[in-house]
């Protein structure tokens, strides 16, 4: 009867040491990645940590970045999976991070903007309309369509933002049609010229802050010169 207590206990015992040692493995790493457990298990090469040599490990790109450990570039947005999370800060299982139109290469390598903000330069346009263009249309039904530079916040430098030309359906790279005319009698310049509503007006300097409220910008209108 002693002998079958002991070794129940003696038993008991062995388990919760197995465990214990199991446990310590775990949070040490010694069992953080089996590759017979992987989905990729008859893909990956067993006899490396890189099967792609991309820079992340199997177990990394497996269990930590949810990217294909067989595949350098699982998106493929032509960045390979190690330069889109150590480099660029890039989602590498997304072609287009910022959901802005332009792939995450084109971006880095091709027009210079930031592949996880979709308006790198703060204009209220995103990097894809910037350059992949944006129609105007006008009161006469003419469509136009405009283009800018999406690291620019004033691609013409005419003083009004690319996103407000396009607001005001003035051209982000004409500079011309930036500038306020301001309109003279013999003894002063008192009056202004601007566009609000497609039609162009002469109002007051010191009227202008409330007309430039209501969405009125310096200038004459595009696409009408005559001046009420």
């Amino acid at each position: 009867m002693k002998n079958e207590k002991f070794n129940f206990l003696s038993d008991k015992i062995s388990v919760l040491t197995i465990a214990l040692v199991f446990s310590i493995a775990i949070a040490g790493g010694a069992f953080l990645y089996n590759k017979t457990d992987s989905i990729y298990a008859n893909l990956t090469d067993q006899d490396l940590t890189d099967t792609d040599n991309d820079g992340l490990t199997d177990y990394e790109e497996v269990y930590v970045y949810g990217t294909n450990p067989t595949d350098p570039d699982t998106d493929n947005d032509g960045l390979n999976d190690y330069e889109e999370v150590y480099t660029h800060g890039t989602n590498p299982t997304d072609f287009d991070t910022d959901s802005d139109g332009l792939n995450d290469y084109e971006e880095v390598y091709t027009y210079g903007t930031n592949p996880t903000d979709l308006d790198t330069d703060s204009d209220g346009l995103n990097d894809g309309e910037e350059i992949l263009g944006m129609d105007v249309v006008f009161s006469n039904g003419d469509v136009v369509t405009y283009y800018s530079d999406p690291t620019l916040l004033d691609t013409d430098a005419g003083g009004i933002d690319d996103g407000d030309e396009i607001i005001n359906k003035t051209n982000p790279q004409n500079f011309d049609d930036d500038y306020y005319i301001i309109v003279c009698s013999k003894k002063k310049c008192d009056r202004v010229v601007i566009c609000l509503n497609e039609r162009a007006r002469v109002v007051k300097i010191s009227n202008l802050q409330k007309f430039l409220d209501k969405g009125a910008v310096l200038g004459l209108c595009p696409d009408e010169s005559e001046v009420s």
